[in-house]
């Protein structure tokens, strides 16, 4: 599935799909989430992974 063809379906800007693909730590509303999963028929936990180090780094700063 290309950016082009799941922003017709979530109604997504396919610039902000593009950031959520390729920047790590991108902050995803929960929204987004759901439409994303939504539309590929998924689970949240399909597409998500806890990055311990990054939490753990933003929990010092």
């Amino acid at each position: 599935m290309t950016y082009e063809v799941l922003s017709a379906q979530t109604g997504i800007a396919v610039a902000t799909l593009q950031s959520i693909g390729s920047r790590p730590g991108y902050n995803a509303t929960l929204s987004m989430i759901e439409k994303i999963c939504l539309a590929c028929g998924c689970t949240p936990g399909d597409l998500l992974e806890l990055d311990v180090a990054l939490s753990d780094a933003a929990s010092r700063a």
